[in-house]
């Protein structure tokens, strides 16, 4: 028997990476939706929070949540509703938007703030930093060096640092200027802390008293200064915490009615900015163009795969209503 090629027509449905983020964005709890947030957040500096938070439900209130009414008394939505979770990336911001800054200065201090780690330390150095930004023509070194230190003055103490050695030696500095430590308790731990923190991680005091030519009191005295200091100055912001379940979907009454609606967070709403969006699409530099196109892509199916879910729920909502 001769071989034949015939051709047999067929569908298939292929997610594109769109489709498949916006699925997996669906299947996320609150706390789930609200953590990828402050990652995306933390990771892309062209998102930015949105300070309004009445605008989700005007908007839903006005897109046919008037005509679900419910049977049945409820408690009040609102004490559902909890605040959200500060984020270490939150609150640099807020401490941020309260210096009066220009607009350029304020922009290289939030740059700075999305390029902090996990722990809250920049392992690059702050000339690759400054290369990385969409606006670096605007800002010279001296900008990038002020910056830097601004973010350094914040709370937690010990932010903005390159490693863990320098993250203790701000701390240490912190203390200092507060005037929450003697200067001389202070030089000696500047010391232990620069030249000799493996001894004091070997447990070796009576070699390093001889090194810093000083008494065992105040071996002590550096010892404890030390145990009151962290090696990672965000960790109060990763620490793991109890996992509730958050309602998303709330019964209240509007013009005399009970409506279903959709609970408003303001830690859940996250925009693009406008000002580093544009600046990436009116580059010039095209090596600046490729770095960064690709993150405001990512930003922008983000948003859209959120606003689908919103929407998603919303129907959802609307359906359940005429089944029950």
């Amino acid at each position: 028997m001769a071989a034949s090629l015939n051709l047999v027509p067929s569908q298939h449905l292929t997610l594109t990476p769109q489709m498949r983020q916006t699925l997996q964005v669906l299947q996320l709890s609150t706390l789930e939706l609200s953590q990828k947030i402050s990652d995306a957040l933390e990771d892309n500096p062209l998102l930015e929070i949105c300070e309004s938070s009445e605008e989700t439900f005007e908007n839903n209130a006005s897109e046919g949540d008037q005509e679900l009414y419910w049977n049945a008394e409820g408690d009040d939505p609102e004490e559902w509703e909890t605040p959200a979770e500060k984020t270490l990336s939150s609150h640099l911001l807020e401490q941020a938007g309260c210096l009066p800054l220009s607009e350029k200065d304020s922009g290289i201090l939030r740059w700075l703030i999305g390029c902090l780690d996990n722990d809250g330390f920049l392992p690059e150095s702050l000339e690759e930093i400054a290369q990385s930004a969409p606006f670096q023509e605007e800002a010279d070194p001296e900008d990038w060096r002020i910056a830097l230190s601004l973010l350094q003055s914040f709370d937690p103490p010990g932010i903005g640092a390159k490693d863990v050695s320098d993250s203790l030696l701000l701390q240490l500095k912190h203390l200092l200027n507060r005037k929450l430590l003697a200067p001389e308790l202070a030089k000696l731990t500047e010391e232990t802390l620069r030249d000799h923190l493996t001894l004091v991680a070997k447990h070796r005091y009576d070699e390093l008293k001889n090194k810093l030519s000083c008494s065992s009191e105040e071996i002590k005295s550096v010892l404890e200064v030390i145990g009151r200091l962290t090696p990672r100055p965000a960790a109060e912001f990763s620490a793991d915490k109890i996992t509730f379940v958050i309602p998303e979907v709330a019964v209240a009454k509007i013009q005399g009615r009970w409506t279903v609606r959709l609970i408003s967070r303001s830690g859940s709403k996250i925009r693009l900015n406008d000002s580093y969006a544009q600046a990436v699409v009116q580059s010039k530099d095209k090596e600046t163009m490729q770095l960064w196109k690709g993150r405001l892509t990512e930003a922008r199916e983000l948003l859209h795969s959120i606003e689908q879910r919103e929407k998603t729920l919303l129907k959802v909502a609307r359906t359940a209503h005429r089944v029950f």
